[in-house]
């Protein structure tokens, strides 16, 4: 089966990041679930980063380990 995936926007210290998370991953983070979450196709002010971990808890992005650390295909 196919995975669908999201658009998420998010804003954190004044600095936007956009991309894709699994449908999945988004009903964690909306339902206020603790979940390390990849992003793929990241970008932070129109900038690509590629894919990105971030730690959601409460819905909100945390700033705690690993949010910001790159995964490698």
């Amino acid at each position: 089966m196919p995975v669908s995936f999201e658009f998420i926007s998010l804003t954190r210290g004044g600095i936007t990041l956009s991309g894709f998370v699994s449908g999945a991953d988004l009903n964690r983070i909306e339902s206020g679930q603790e979940c390390l979450v990849v992003m793929h196709d990241v970008t932070r002010d129109g900038a690509p980063l590629g894919r990105l971990v971030g730690l959601f808890r409460g819905g909100e992005l945390t700033t705690q380990v690993p949010v910001w650390g790159a995964v490698r295909a």
